[in-house]
């Protein structure tokens, strides 16, 4: 069933330069705590962050932070709790939209990140860890764009940036110098070896397409897909079934 048009407005990026004590009270506001669990599996429990993208309550996050779970609950900036209902996900672009029943609130502003350059001056604000942390901001720069990154199996075009990224930003918000919106913090690059300062986030070009699909199906449409796997056929296969190699 189609529900209501929703359009993820971006401005243009850039503006008059803020400071980062600025930057935070213009966007903290916009940014809620994501907690989710599932009732089949008492012990788990997921931690991660969002944004409010509308005042009567949409909340843009991440798919990994919800997915498997059956109840999700959201805690606005003012310590208010809600329960969230799930309005759509999307797997392959890691963008699920929630909503609330709430008003009033507080949404972010996103600008294109079609305008973002390597080395412009960002922010991370989230929930890293836990809710001792609730509301971290850090700093940093943009890192490099265009990131192809394998998540899951797929592999997804993202920003770069060394702006201090942990478990729990996920479904953050990565934001210019004017306190503009150009990211959504997904994940970051570990190594046993230990890796500092590489972060990722999902450009806000690409949630806008995605976003006005969830609100409106409930999933992205429309995509192809080949419909089969493709593997090397094995030798003992080729052997017992006479085979001719290949795949």
């Amino acid at each position: 069933e189609e529900k209501a048009d929703f359009s993820l407005a971006l401005s243009e990026s850039g503006g008059t330069s803020l400071s980062t004590q600025a930057i935070y009270s213009k966007c903290a506001p916009s940014i809620v705590c994501i907690s989710a669990s599932d009732s089949e599996r008492i012990s788990y429990y997921s931690w991660g962050t969002g944004i409010i993208i509308a005042s009567d309550g949409y909340i843009i996050t991440n798919t990994h932070i919800i997915e498997g779970c059956d109840s999700v609950s959201v805690e606005l900036y003012n310590v208010e709790e809600y329960d969230a209902k799930l309005v759509g996900a999307d797997a392959l672009s890691d963008i699920s939209i929630l909503k609330i029943d709430a008003a009033d609130l507080t949404p972010a502003e996103f600008a294109s990140s079609s305008t973002v350059y390597v080395g412009d001056d960002v922010v991370a604000i989230g929930n890293p860890l836990g809710e001792a942390y609730r509301l971290t901001i850090t700093n940093g720069i943009i890192s490099g764009m265009s990131r192809q990154v394998n998540h899951n199996g797929t592999v997804m075009t993202l920003i770069q940036t060394n702006a201090a990224i942990n478990e729990g930003n996920s479904g953050g918000a990565l934001i210019n110098a004017a306190g503009q919106e150009i990211g959504i913090t997904n994940m970051k690059m570990v190594s046993s070896s230990g890796v500092e300062g590489i972060g990722f986030a999902i450009p806000s070009e690409t949630a806008r397409s995605v976003v006005s699909s969830i609100v409106k199906y409930g999933k992205v449409p429309g995509r192809p897909s080949i419909g089969i796997t493709v593997g090397a056929i094995p030798e003992q296969a080729m052997e017992k079934y006479s085979m001719p190699e290949g795949v």
